[in-house]
Protein backbone atom coordinates (compact mmCIF):
# COMPACT_ATOMS: atom_id res chain seq x y z
CA UNK A 1 0.00 0.00 0.00
CA UNK A 2 2.83 2.35 0.86
CA UNK A 3 4.54 1.60 -2.49
CA UNK A 4 1.28 2.42 -4.31
CA UNK A 5 1.03 5.75 -2.49
CA UNK A 6 4.63 6.53 -3.48
CA UNK A 7 3.78 5.84 -7.18
CA UNK A 8 0.91 8.31 -7.22
CA UNK A 9 3.10 11.46 -7.08
CA UNK A 10 5.26 10.01 -9.87
CA UNK A 11 2.19 9.54 -12.08
CA UNK A 12 1.00 13.05 -11.25
CA UNK A 13 4.39 14.52 -12.16
CA UNK A 14 4.41 12.58 -15.44
CA UNK A 15 0.95 13.85 -16.40
CA UNK A 16 1.90 17.41 -15.45
CA UNK A 17 5.08 17.17 -17.54
CA UNK A 18 3.15 15.92 -20.58
CA UNK A 19 0.56 18.65 -20.07
CA UNK A 20 3.25 21.34 -20.04
CA UNK A 21 4.86 19.93 -23.19
CA UNK A 22 1.44 19.88 -24.84
CA UNK A 23 0.77 23.49 -23.92
CA UNK A 24 4.21 24.46 -25.19
CA UNK A 25 3.69 22.72 -28.51
CA UNK A 26 0.24 24.29 -28.85
CA UNK A 27 1.61 27.75 -28.10
CA UNK A 28 4.42 27.23 -30.63
CA UNK A 29 1.90 26.12 -33.26
CA UNK A 30 -0.22 29.21 -32.59
CA UNK A 31 2.84 31.49 -32.96
CA UNK A 32 3.89 29.84 -36.22
CA UNK A 33 0.36 29.98 -37.63
CA UNK A 34 -0.02 33.62 -36.59
CA UNK A 35 3.30 34.50 -38.20
CA UNK A 36 2.38 32.79 -41.44
CA UNK A 37 -1.03 34.48 -41.50
CA UNK A 38 0.48 37.90 -40.79
CA UNK A 39 3.07 37.44 -43.54
CA UNK A 40 0.39 36.37 -46.01
CA UNK A 41 -1.88 39.30 -45.16
CA UNK A 42 1.03 41.79 -45.25
CA UNK A 43 2.13 40.60 -48.67
CA UNK A 44 -1.42 40.99 -49.96
CA UNK A 45 -2.09 44.43 -48.45
CA UNK A 46 1.23 46.24 -48.87
CA UNK A 47 2.39 46.44 -52.46
CA UNK A 48 4.83 49.31 -52.77
CA UNK A 49 6.00 49.89 -56.32
CA UNK A 50 9.19 51.79 -57.10
CA UNK A 51 10.85 53.04 -60.28
CA UNK A 52 13.56 50.83 -61.76
CA UNK A 53 15.53 53.74 -63.26
CA UNK A 54 15.54 57.46 -62.42
CA UNK A 55 17.41 60.28 -64.16
CA UNK A 56 17.56 63.80 -62.66
CA UNK A 57 19.47 66.61 -64.35
CA UNK A 58 19.54 70.36 -63.81
CA UNK A 59 18.32 72.33 -66.84
CA UNK A 60 19.91 75.77 -67.15
CA UNK A 61 17.89 76.70 -70.26
CA UNK A 62 14.44 76.76 -68.65
CA UNK A 63 14.38 80.40 -67.51
CA UNK A 64 11.65 82.21 -69.40
CA UNK A 65 10.40 79.07 -71.18
CA UNK A 66 7.12 78.86 -69.34
CA UNK A 67 5.57 76.31 -67.07
CA UNK A 68 6.72 72.81 -66.25
CA UNK A 69 5.67 70.03 -68.58
CA UNK A 70 4.62 66.60 -67.41
CA UNK A 71 4.10 63.40 -69.41
CA UNK A 72 2.64 60.28 -67.81
CA UNK A 73 2.33 56.72 -69.05
CA UNK A 74 1.68 53.44 -67.18
CA UNK A 75 5.46 52.91 -66.95
CA UNK A 76 7.06 56.36 -67.26
CA UNK A 77 7.02 59.77 -65.60
CA UNK A 78 8.71 62.62 -67.47
CA UNK A 79 8.93 66.20 -66.19
CA UNK A 80 10.86 68.99 -67.91
CA UNK A 81 11.70 72.50 -66.69
CA UNK A 82 10.36 71.63 -63.25
CA UNK A 83 11.27 73.26 -59.97
CA UNK A 84 11.18 71.36 -56.72
CA UNK A 85 7.88 73.11 -55.91
CA UNK A 86 6.46 71.85 -59.21
CA UNK A 87 7.46 68.31 -58.26
CA UNK A 88 6.08 68.54 -54.72
CA UNK A 89 2.83 69.93 -56.09
CA UNK A 90 2.49 66.97 -58.46
CA UNK A 91 3.52 64.23 -56.00
CA UNK A 92 1.83 65.46 -52.83
CA UNK A 93 -1.13 67.51 -54.10
CA UNK A 94 -2.56 66.94 -57.57
CA UNK A 95 -1.69 63.24 -57.93
CA UNK A 96 -3.40 62.28 -54.68
CA UNK A 97 -6.29 64.76 -54.70
CA UNK A 98 -9.91 63.71 -54.95
CA UNK A 99 -11.19 64.07 -58.50
CA UNK A 100 -12.93 67.38 -59.16
CA UNK A 101 -11.91 69.03 -55.88
CA UNK A 102 -10.16 72.40 -55.81
CA UNK A 103 -9.64 72.28 -52.03
CA UNK A 104 -6.05 71.16 -52.34
CA UNK A 105 -3.33 71.36 -49.69
CA UNK A 106 -1.09 74.41 -49.68
CA UNK A 107 2.70 74.03 -49.67
CA UNK A 108 4.86 75.92 -47.18
CA UNK A 109 8.57 76.05 -46.43
CA UNK A 110 11.59 75.11 -48.48
CA UNK A 111 14.69 77.07 -49.58
CA UNK A 112 14.62 79.85 -52.19
CA UNK A 113 16.15 77.61 -54.88
CA UNK A 114 13.05 75.39 -54.68
CA UNK A 115 11.31 77.94 -56.94
CA UNK A 116 14.24 79.01 -59.14
CA UNK A 117 16.32 75.92 -60.02
CA UNK A 118 14.91 73.79 -62.85
CA UNK A 119 15.29 70.07 -63.41
CA UNK A 120 14.46 67.46 -66.04
CA UNK A 121 13.33 64.13 -64.61
CA UNK A 122 12.68 60.81 -66.27
CA UNK A 123 11.63 57.81 -64.19
CA UNK A 124 10.85 54.37 -65.62
CA UNK A 125 9.15 51.30 -64.19
CA UNK A 126 9.18 47.82 -65.69
CA UNK A 127 5.75 47.17 -64.21
CA UNK A 128 2.73 49.11 -65.46
CA UNK A 129 0.80 50.95 -62.71
CA UNK A 130 -1.93 53.59 -62.53
CA UNK A 131 -1.10 57.25 -63.29
CA UNK A 132 -2.21 58.16 -59.75
CA UNK A 133 0.36 55.75 -58.27
CA UNK A 134 3.21 56.60 -60.63
CA UNK A 135 2.86 60.37 -60.08
CA UNK A 136 1.94 60.03 -56.40
CA UNK A 137 3.45 57.39 -54.12
CA UNK A 138 6.25 56.36 -56.53
CA UNK A 139 7.26 59.97 -57.28
CA UNK A 140 7.18 60.79 -53.56
CA UNK A 141 9.73 58.01 -53.01
CA UNK A 142 12.01 59.57 -55.63
CA UNK A 143 11.84 62.99 -53.97
CA UNK A 144 12.50 61.49 -50.55
CA UNK A 145 15.48 59.47 -51.83
CA UNK A 146 17.15 61.85 -54.28
CA UNK A 147 16.22 65.24 -52.76
CA UNK A 148 16.23 64.05 -49.11
CA UNK A 149 12.75 65.56 -48.91
CA UNK A 150 11.02 65.45 -45.53
CA UNK A 151 7.48 66.78 -45.12
CA UNK A 152 4.68 66.87 -42.59
CA UNK A 153 1.04 67.88 -42.69
CA UNK A 154 -0.54 70.63 -40.60
CA UNK A 155 -4.00 72.16 -40.37
CA UNK A 156 -3.77 75.93 -39.94
CA UNK A 157 -6.14 78.85 -39.97
CA UNK A 158 -5.69 81.01 -43.03
CA UNK A 159 -7.34 83.26 -45.60
CA UNK A 160 -10.28 81.76 -47.51
CA UNK A 161 -13.36 82.92 -49.37
CA UNK A 162 -16.84 82.07 -48.11
CA UNK A 163 -20.24 81.75 -49.75
CA UNK A 164 -23.02 83.08 -47.51
CA UNK A 165 -26.63 84.10 -48.09
CA UNK A 166 -27.02 87.86 -48.65
CA UNK A 167 -29.35 89.92 -46.43
CA UNK A 168 -32.13 90.01 -49.03
CA UNK A 169 -32.09 86.20 -49.43
CA UNK A 170 -30.85 83.78 -52.06
CA UNK A 171 -32.28 83.75 -55.58
CA UNK A 172 -30.90 80.51 -56.96
CA UNK A 173 -32.18 79.10 -60.27
CA UNK A 174 -33.29 75.56 -59.40
CA UNK A 175 -32.31 73.03 -62.08
CA UNK A 176 -35.20 72.01 -64.32
CA UNK A 177 -35.84 68.32 -64.88
CA UNK A 178 -34.07 67.24 -68.05
CA UNK A 179 -32.11 70.50 -68.35
CA UNK A 180 -28.87 68.54 -68.72
CA UNK A 181 -27.85 65.00 -69.73
CA UNK A 182 -26.83 62.80 -66.80
CA UNK A 183 -23.14 61.85 -66.37
CA UNK A 184 -23.90 58.30 -67.54
CA UNK A 185 -25.01 59.50 -70.98
CA UNK A 186 -22.63 60.44 -73.84
CA UNK A 187 -20.31 63.25 -72.62
CA UNK A 188 -21.32 66.81 -73.44
CA UNK A 189 -20.34 70.29 -72.23
CA UNK A 190 -23.88 70.51 -70.86
CA UNK A 191 -23.64 67.28 -68.83
CA UNK A 192 -25.07 67.63 -65.32
CA UNK A 193 -22.33 68.68 -62.91
CA UNK A 194 -20.18 70.38 -65.57
CA UNK A 195 -19.15 74.04 -65.27
CA UNK A 196 -17.91 75.77 -68.42
CA UNK A 197 -16.11 79.07 -69.03
CA UNK A 198 -16.39 81.08 -72.24
CA UNK A 199 -13.94 84.02 -72.35
CA UNK A 200 -14.28 87.16 -74.44
CA UNK A 201 -11.47 89.56 -73.70
CA UNK A 202 -11.58 90.30 -69.99
CA UNK A 203 -15.21 89.19 -69.71
CA UNK A 204 -16.20 85.62 -69.00
CA UNK A 205 -19.48 83.75 -69.12
CA UNK A 206 -19.93 80.88 -66.67
CA UNK A 207 -22.46 78.18 -67.53
CA UNK A 208 -23.27 75.40 -65.05
CA UNK A 209 -25.95 72.74 -65.28
CA UNK A 210 -27.20 70.54 -62.45
CA UNK A 211 -24.63 71.59 -59.84
CA UNK A 212 -24.64 71.98 -56.07
CA UNK A 213 -23.25 75.01 -54.26
CA UNK A 214 -20.40 72.82 -53.01
CA UNK A 215 -19.42 72.16 -56.64
CA UNK A 216 -19.65 75.88 -57.41
CA UNK A 217 -17.41 76.64 -54.41
CA UNK A 218 -14.80 74.15 -55.66
CA UNK A 219 -14.92 75.71 -59.13
CA UNK A 220 -14.53 79.26 -57.81
CA UNK A 221 -11.54 78.21 -55.69
CA UNK A 222 -9.57 77.53 -58.87
CA UNK A 223 -10.13 81.08 -60.11
CA UNK A 224 -9.54 82.81 -56.80
CA UNK A 225 -6.43 80.80 -55.85
CA UNK A 226 -7.88 80.34 -52.36
CA UNK A 227 -10.21 77.80 -50.81
CA UNK A 228 -13.91 78.70 -51.06
CA UNK A 229 -16.12 77.39 -48.25
CA UNK A 230 -19.86 76.98 -48.81
CA UNK A 231 -21.50 78.32 -45.63
CA UNK A 232 -24.98 78.86 -47.07
CA UNK A 233 -26.40 75.52 -45.85
CA UNK A 234 -28.61 75.61 -48.94
CA UNK A 235 -29.33 72.16 -50.42
CA UNK A 236 -30.45 71.52 -53.97
CA UNK A 237 -29.33 71.30 -57.59
CA UNK A 238 -29.06 74.49 -59.63
CA UNK A 239 -28.48 75.86 -63.14
CA UNK A 240 -26.24 78.92 -63.39
CA UNK A 241 -25.33 81.28 -66.20
CA UNK A 242 -23.73 84.64 -65.52
CA UNK A 243 -21.02 86.93 -66.84
CA UNK A 244 -18.35 88.91 -65.04
CA UNK A 245 -15.15 90.79 -65.72
CA UNK A 246 -11.91 89.16 -64.52
CA UNK A 247 -9.42 91.32 -62.68
CA UNK A 248 -6.49 91.02 -60.29
CA UNK A 249 -8.75 89.52 -57.60
CA UNK A 250 -9.56 86.55 -59.83
CA UNK A 251 -6.11 85.53 -61.20
CA UNK A 252 -7.18 82.02 -62.16
CA UNK A 253 -9.86 83.42 -64.47
CA UNK A 254 -7.48 85.76 -66.32
CA UNK A 255 -7.77 84.14 -69.76
CA UNK A 256 -7.63 87.34 -71.80
CA UNK A 257 -5.47 90.48 -71.61
CA UNK A 258 -5.58 92.57 -68.42
CA UNK A 259 -8.09 95.39 -68.17
CA UNK A 260 -5.42 98.04 -68.76
CA UNK A 261 -4.72 96.58 -72.22
CA UNK A 262 -8.34 96.34 -73.37
CA UNK A 263 -9.87 98.82 -75.86
CA UNK A 264 -11.72 101.55 -74.00
CA UNK A 265 -14.92 100.85 -75.96
CA UNK A 266 -15.18 97.25 -74.75
CA UNK A 267 -17.97 97.06 -72.14
CA UNK A 268 -16.96 95.51 -68.86
CA UNK A 269 -19.25 93.29 -66.84
CA UNK A 270 -19.58 93.33 -63.08
CA UNK A 271 -16.84 91.75 -61.01
CA UNK A 272 -17.33 88.15 -59.89
CA UNK A 273 -18.26 89.33 -56.39
CA UNK A 274 -20.81 91.86 -57.64
CA UNK A 275 -22.37 89.45 -60.14
CA UNK A 276 -22.84 86.64 -57.64
CA UNK A 277 -24.57 88.84 -55.09
CA UNK A 278 -26.73 90.90 -57.47
CA UNK A 279 -27.93 87.96 -59.57
CA UNK A 280 -28.18 85.13 -57.03
CA UNK A 281 -28.29 86.73 -53.58
CA UNK A 282 -25.11 84.88 -52.59
CA UNK A 283 -22.29 86.86 -51.01
CA UNK A 284 -18.72 85.89 -51.89
CA UNK A 285 -16.36 87.43 -49.38
CA UNK A 286 -13.00 86.93 -47.74
CA UNK A 287 -12.80 85.26 -44.36
CA UNK A 288 -10.78 82.84 -42.23
CA UNK A 289 -10.93 79.07 -42.25
CA UNK A 290 -8.96 75.89 -41.63
CA UNK A 291 -6.52 75.00 -44.42
CA UNK A 292 -4.38 71.91 -44.90
CA UNK A 293 -0.67 72.64 -45.39
CA UNK A 294 2.19 70.40 -46.50
CA UNK A 295 5.27 71.69 -44.66
CA UNK A 296 8.73 71.12 -46.16
CA UNK A 297 11.08 70.46 -43.24
CA UNK A 298 14.18 69.40 -45.21
CA UNK A 299 15.31 69.21 -48.83
CA UNK A 300 18.70 69.11 -50.58
CA UNK A 301 19.79 69.52 -54.17
CA UNK A 302 20.22 66.12 -55.80
CA UNK A 303 23.38 64.71 -57.31
CA UNK A 304 22.75 64.65 -61.08
CA UNK A 305 22.99 61.43 -63.06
Amino acid sequence: MQKCRQDIPDVARLLESKSKRGRGLFAMAVRVATGLLTTALWSQVVQVHTFDAVSIKANLECQGRGRAKQILSPTTLTMTCSTLMDMVRVAYVTAVADAGSSKLPHISGGPSWANTVYFDIQAKSEQAVTPREIAGQMFQSVLQDRFQLKTRTEIREGAVYTLTTAKDGARLPVARAGSCPSPGEPPSPDTCGNIGVRPKGSNLTITARGVTLDQVADFLAGGLNLDVLNKTNLPGIFDFQFSFSANESTPGFQFGPPRSQLPSEEPLEQTLFEAFQSQFGIKLSQGRGLIKFIIIDNVEKPTPN
